[in-house]
């Protein structure tokens, strides 16, 4: 998705996941299972909202569209 925004792509994006959280890092998050999904991150809210990426957490509907 990052991508697509620095080579000039301006459509709609949608990320969808079925996890409460946004994504993150698993392999860290099984290294260290002390770690939360909030602390292991891979971006947090304010690049999807500046790079105007729509999130969909908790999702479980194939048919967003």
């Amino acid at each position: 998705m990052e991508a697509l925004r620095q080579d000039g792509f301006t459509g709609r994006l949608v990320l969808i996941t079925k996890e409460s959280s946004l994504p993150y890092d698993r392999p860290k998050l099984s290294k260290a299972l002390s770690s939360s999904a909030v602390e292991i991150r891979l971006r947090n809210p304010a690049f999807y909202e500046e790079a105007d990426i729509e999130v969909c957490t908790h999702s479980g509907n194939e048919n967003y569209f």
